[in-house]
């Protein structure tokens, strides 16, 4: 469930209107400090070419709070975009 969270988040969630509820938002529900927490996910990853990536987003019901991608071309990462 995570990963199809994080495939929503990174190729759908751009056609959600602002305000509009997340659909993959689904916190820890067990706890009332955290049953409406930010889901946070990280993400480590290669392209079919070998390149390293690392994607992280954080949102709520119905905002984004951060997104970023990071790209590896050496051993020091490069920052392919950062949303706040």
């Amino acid at each position: 469930m995570a990963f199809e969270a994080i495939k929503f988040i990174a190729t759908e969630s751009g056609d959600l209107k602002e305000g509009k509820r997340i659909p993959c938002y689904e916190p820890y529900a067990l706890s009332s400090a955290t049953n409406e927490a930010p889901v946070k996910f990280e993400a480590e990853f290669y392209s079919v070419e070998g390149n390293r990536f690392s994607y992280e987003v954080a949102f709520i019901k119905n905002r984004i709070l951060f997104e970023s991608l990071d790209y590896y071309p050496s051993r020091v990462k490069a920052n392919l975009f950062t949303r706040d």
